[in-house]
This record gives C-alpha cells, structure tokens and sequence, in this order.
C-alpha cells in the first residue's frame, strides 16, 4: 500500500515539472508581432551593381579626361602667344659700330643710331614662327643649320690636324658652310628677314657714322646718318653686306647705291669698290 502511494507522488511531481515547461516555453516565446517588427526596422541593402552603372563612370572620366587635356593645350597655346607679344613690345633698337672691314669702337653717336636699351629677344624657333614659317619648317632649318655646324667642327679639327688651320683656304672652306643667315634669307624672302634679324635681336640696319674726307662716298654725296638700304639692287642689312658687295664685280664701274636719308630715300651711283666710310650696324624696328 505504501508502494502505491509513492508511485503516485512521483507521477505527480513529473506531471507538475511538465506542466511548469511546457506553461514557461509559452511564456518566454517571442511572439509573432514582435517578430514582424523586427523585420520591418531592418531596411533591405540594395547591391551596388544594381544601383551603379560602370560602363556611364567609365565613359564620364573619359570625357572629362579630354575635356582637361584640351583647356591644357589651349592654356599653353595662350601663354605662349602672350609671351611672343610681350616680347615684341618690348623691343627697342640697338646699335653697333664697324668700320668696312672690320669692327670698331666710336664713341660718338649720330642721330639715326640710338643707346641701347635692355630687351627681350625671341629664340631662333620664336622668331621664325613669329614671321610666319611653320613648326614642321623651323624644324627642318634647325637640323640643316646642326649638320652645317657638325661639318665645321670636322673642318676645323682637319685644319688642325693637317696644319692648315686659319689660312686663307681655311677661311674660305669656313665661309662655305657659315651661311645660317644666307639659309633663313633664302627661305623666307628680304622682307620676312628683315623682321626675323629684329625679333631675334640681330642687326637689320648699317648706317654711316662718319664719312671719311677724299672718299668716293664723300665725293658721291653720301653723309653721316644715311642708311645704306641698297647697294648694286641688293638689300643690305649688315656691315658685311657691303664689305661682299664691294669687293665682287668689276673695280670701278658704277653701281646704284639707294640709302635713307631722315626717313627718306635718296639714291647715288658711286664707283665699286670701297666706300670710305665708318659704319654703324644698329637694329630697327622694320
């Protein structure tokens, strides 16, 4: 009887502990309201691919890549003209003196040749541009006037080694291929010359500073501040001009020499030959 009654206490006790677990799980579930609140404060994350289109990106840098490239070129190509016009306004005329056969120093001035003023000058490539000769030309010139240096290099150092350096046959191999002037002239005419030699700062002008007493240029007229603009029909423009110029032809037949005279041309026929005068090579704006 006793053992029945045990039996059935612990029948009890499972049957409570079962009760009690099965009464605390539904209490402590979560329900499914709360469950649907959760899900719904948690925003869904799209993918970048389905929001981003790379192919646009691509194609958006390559335009705006060209579009920089381009406002870069025409910067450079803005700077570059404002630096040539710069230059060219600041420009001021110079001079030099020389005799017909050689260059001296003279003191005094006449009143076509100015003091010399600090300038700005543009480069070889500069001032051909600024006359009007293409890049792909200047290019052409600049390698022409190397191959032309190279070869008096290897003139001189064959002079040297063969001892004919500074003889008359040196001098004249020399002349031959020290033309860089003769070059840019033929290439671009007398006019487009006269402004390349003022752009580049080189002497464009010769004028006479004194005439000497006895001289043929005294006899034919000539006078102190004439510029000598022609000589035979050839443009002059520096002190060797006329020192060629002279000493080529017949001695003594005459020839026409055109000058300026206080902006004025006035024109003389004067035996070939030297001038006998001293000269003043100067640069002016043409």
């Amino acid at each position: 009887m006793g053992r029945v009654h045990s039996k059935s206490a612990i029948i009890s006790v499972l049957a409570a502990l079962a009760v009690g677990t099965a009464l605390g799980a539904w209490w402590f579930a979560p329900s499914p309201q709360n469950n649907e609140s959760s899900k719904a404060v948690v925003p869904d994350i799209p993918t970048v691919a389905s929001t981003f289109d790379v192919t646009q990106m691509q194609q958006e840098l390559i335009s705006l890549r060209k579009t920089l490239q381009e406002e870069s070129l025409a910067r450079r190509h803005l700077e570059e003209t404002v630096a040539q016009l710069s230059k060219s306004t600041l420009l001021t005329p110079h001079k030099t003196y020389t005799t017909e056969t050689e260059r001296t120093s003279v003191a005094s001035d006449t009143q076509r040749v100015t003091q010399r003023n600090e300038r700005t000058q543009l480069s070889f490539d500069g001032a051909l541009i600024a006359i009007g000769v293409t890049a792909p030309r200047v290019t052409e010139l600049k390698q022409r006037l190397e191959r032309m240096e190279l070869q008096q290099i290897y003139l001189r150092n064959q002079a040297q080694r063969e001892g004919w350096l500074g003889t008359p046959r040196y001098n004249e191999e020399r002349r031959k291929l020290d033309d860089k002037d003769a070059l840019v002239r033929a290439e671009v005419g007398d006019e487009a010359y006269d402004k390349y030699l003022y752009l580049s700062g080189e002497e464009n002008r010769v004028v006479i500073q004194s005439v000497l007493s006895g001289s043929a240029a005294q006899v034919a007229g000539l006078q102190d501040g004439d510029i000598i603009y022609r000589y035979d029909q050839k443009r002059i423009f520096r002190w060797s001009d006329i020192t060629n110029s002279t000493a080529i032809g017949r001695m003594g037949e005459n020839v026409m020499v055109e000058v300026q005279r206080a902006g004025q041309p006035f024109t003389v026929y004067i035996p070939r030959g030297p001038l006998g005068v001293r000269l003043a090579a100067l640069s002016e704006k043409p």
